[in-house]
Parts: C-alpha cells; sequence; structure tokens
C-alpha cells in the first residue's frame, strides 16, 4: 500500500505535543502504511524534550531546527525527507482522531481525486470537544462545480488544512504560496479548486484546538491575513468575487467583535462589509448565523 507522510511542524507546545503524537501512532492504519515526521522549530519550551521521549517508544523522524524559520520552514524540510506518496499535515497542539490515515488513504486511491478534505471537531485546552464543523454548504457547493466561487467568497464555512490529506508532488507545489500567504490555509485550498479535483468526506478526521496561544483565537490578527488573499491571490478578472470576499471578511470580523462586547467596532466593520457588496440576504443570515447562532 502507498505510504502517507504526516507531517507535524512544533512549536512551543509542550502541553500538547505528546498528545499530537499518540494520536498518530494510535491509528486504526496498518503501521506500516504511514510515517510521522515532526520537525521542532527551536521552541523555547521543553517540546524537545518531550519528542525525544516519545521517539524512544515509537518509530519516528524527529527533526530539530537550528534556526527558527517558522511553521513553512519547518515542512519545507519535512517535505526534503519524506517518502510517502501522499502528505497530511497537523499542527503540534491538534489531533488527529484514529479513522484518519484509514479513510483518507482509502478514499484517495479509490477515487480520481488529487486531494480530499474532510470535517473537524473544535476542542479546547483540556481536549473537551464544543463542537463540530458543519460543512454541508461546501459539500453542496463542491459537489456542483462551485467549490472554488463558494470558498473565494466564504472562507469562515471552508475545510482546513489540517483534515486534508493529498498527492505529495502537490503539497511541494504550493510550497511557494504559503510563504507568501499567512492565510495558508485558505489561499491552499483555493489553489487546489482552481486547478485540480478536490473530494470531501463528511467525517472528523482531526481535532483543532482552540487555547490561548492560538493564532486563530484573535480575530484582529487573522483580520490582515484573510485580506491578502482577495487581495492578492484573485486575478483582475474575478474583481466582483474579491468584492464579495472581502465584504464577508468584514462582516465575520464584524460578529467577532459583536460577540466580544466590542460593538461600536463591530458595527463599523459591518457597514464597511456592506460597502463592498450590500446585500439583503446577507444582512439577514448575519444576523441570524453570526449573531443569534
Amino acid at each position: 500500500m502507498l505510504k502517507v507522510s504526516i507531517i507535524v511542524p512544533s512549536y512551543n507546545h509542550s502541553s500538547f505535543v505528546c498528545a499530537t503524537i499518540e494520536s498518530i501512532m494510535n491509528q486504526t492504519a496498518a503501521r506500516s502504511s504511514y510515517e510521522l515526521i515532526v520537525v521542532d522549530d527551536c521552541s523555547p519550551d521543553d517540546s524537545v524534550q518531550k519528542i525525544r521521549c516519545l521517539q524512544e517508544k515509537y518509530d519516528f523522524v524527529f527533526i530539530e531546527s537550528e534556526v527558527n524559520t517558522g511553521v513553512n520552514g519547518a515542512i519545507e524540510r519535512a517535505l526534503e525527507v519524506c517518502s510517502g506518496a501522499y502528505i497530511s499535515l497537523i499542527g503540534s497542539d491538534d489531533v488527529l482522531l484514529p479513522n484518519k490515515v484509514a479513510a483518507q488513504l482509502s478514499f484517495l486511491l479509490e477515487n480520481d481525486v488529487d486531494c480530499v478534505y474532510s470535517l473537524g471537531e473544535i476542542i479546547n485546552e483540556q481536549g473537551n470537544v464544543f463542537t463540530r464543523q458543519n460543512l454541508s454548504e461546501f459539500e453542496r457547493a463542491l459537489n456542483s462545480g462551485q467549490g472554488y466561487t463558494f470558498c473565494a467568497i466564504d472562507d469562515t464555512s471552508a475545510p482546513l488544512l489540517q483534515s486534508a490529506m493529498m498527492k505529495a508532488d502537490l503539497m511541494r507545489e504550493v510550497s511557494g504560496l504559503r510563504r507568501k500567504f499567512k492565510s495558508d490555509d485558505w489561499v491552499v485550498l483555493l489553489y487546489f479548486l482552481r486547478g485540480y479535483k478536490v473530494g470531501f468526506q463528511n467525517l472528523a478526521t482531526f481535532q483543532y484546538r482552540i487555547h490561548p496561544g492560538n493564532t486563530h483565537s484573535d480575530c484582529w490578527k487573522t483580520l490582515p491575513m484573510r485580506l491578502e488573499v482577495p487581495c492578492m491571490f484573485f486575478s483582475v478578472k474575478e474583481s466582483g468575487l474579491r468584492n464579495k470576499s472581502i465584504s464577508n471578511i468584514f462582516f465575520s470580523h464584524s460578529a467577532s467583535l459583536f460577540r466580544g462586547h466590542s460593538y461600536l467596532a463591530g458595527l463599523r466593520f459591518l457597514l464597511a462589509g456592506l460597502c463592498f457588496g450590500f446585500s439583503l440576504k446577507k444582512l439577514v443570515r448575519f444576523v441570524s448565523k453570526r449573531l443569534l447562532g
């Protein structure tokens, strides 16, 4: 059977990295069908010591970086040594569910696709699940041939890269794109949808952890990252799509601010979103889904 390379870029997640590695080593798939490559990017905590202890227990590749180069640099170092025909990425604070490798490898071998995405569960710092992604709208759009347009407009209803498994050559191909854009999950998905065959499995394969050190827990940090994509990735001919995308980013940012009781700032971003593309349907959806939901 073709081998899968699971890459874990590790940085300063001493409290979580052991759970990440254990979840990978306890897959239902045959151990001979996948390999694990962990790259630590000069963590200042005791991540390295904990990873070394687990390396004595399990057989996996561990690379210690001499210089901090960020998550994409760590991934590129792993790509240099991995031998799998397929690649899966997982953060050192996240968890793979036991079915991840078996389910997605089987899907890729049985279907004419270049990559497959799936659902994720959202967990807190203690590992308790508090919600599961609902990607039914994305699935319908993908099945109707509108996956690219749907995800270009609404990144909040799109699957995450940790849920994916893809051909190794495809992962290597997007290395430059990942370096250019900080919102790399979204832009990589758009790149795949624009030129490759993308599949989807309506099952959860990983758990995404929300905690204070997580970038996505701060909407102000993610805002400029998200805006980079419509401003720099879309072509000149996609100006209408760009405006709708920016409008949705402002709407979702506004919702985050309202939920955090920053009402004045939230109202400003709501008005900005309306300026980029007013839609009564969008406004009703914003109130029902973003504020009341």
